[in-house]
């Protein structure tokens, strides 16, 4: 008698049985991120949200993308599969690609982190219109930089890119604006949880958030199976 695959021996046709393993998935991504990103949510839920934290919270920021592109890469390999086994595909996600992640994920940390202790030093520097308008202009470029960070995050968990490459593949693909925009209405939605509640709260809906996002970003990569893998 031939062994069961794992779709014929976990996951059942019905709409239970996928509604259940939707869920389990998430379950257990969630608590792998939340394990995986541990190191950088301790201090960071230790730190006062003020200017002058700007570089500790950017450090705390370092473990965070490379556990959240095990996530992306758990759930698209186990969705894809149609197993039960995320935890395995979780492992691999973060074993394959937390050195590719970092390469870029410094680089935009570092950045985030200039613009964070600018913002909150501008009404030492400014006031009345220009103030305002220095404002908006440094929240646009954190929302940039933030867009093309989502774009690098899905790209590099689902393909191997070399490093120098990733950050000006995400940045090509602001030109698919239906994409680019729903991302950045992802990223306003976080930082209402984040300013509402607390880090605490966002990262304990990291895998579905995550989840979302692949869902989001996926006319990004139709093109880059179309244009640079078919």
């Amino acid at each position: 008698m031939a062994m069961s695959t794992w779709s014929e021996a976990e996951v059942g046709p019905g709409m239970l049985a996928r509604g259940s393993a939707v869920v389990y998935r998430l379950l257990v991504l969630q608590v792998l991120f939340v394990l995986a990103a541990a190191p950088g949510l301790v201090p960071a839920a230790l730190l006062v949200p003020d200017p002058s934290n700007a570089p500790l919270l950017g450090l705390a920021a370092l473990p965070l993308a490379p556990a959240a592109s095990a996530v992306l890469y758990g759930w698209q390999r186990s969705t894809a599969e149609d197993d039960l086994a995320p935890a395995r595909h979780f492992l691999r996600g973060y074993r394959l690609n937390a050195l590719g992640v970092l390469g870029w994920w410094l680089p935009v940390v570092a950045v985030g982190t200039v613009l964070g202790i600018n913002l909150g030093q501008l009404p030492a520097v400014a006031a009345g219109a220009a103030l305002v308008g220095l404002q908006v202009a440094t929240v646009l470029v954190l929302a940039l930089v933030g867009v093309v960070a989502a774009h690098a995050l899905v790209i590099t968990s689902l393909y191997t890119v070399r490093g120098r490459d990733v950050l000006r593949l995400a940045a090509w693909q602001l030109a698919r604006r239906r994409a680019s925009t729903a991302v950045l209405a992802l990223g306003v939605c976080a930082a209402g949880v984040l300013l509402v509640g607390s880090d605490w709260v966002l990262a304990l809906l990291a895998a579905p958030v995550l989840a979302l996002l692949l869902h989001l970003d996926r006319p990004v990569l139709t093109h880059i199976e179309e244009t640079y893998v078919a």
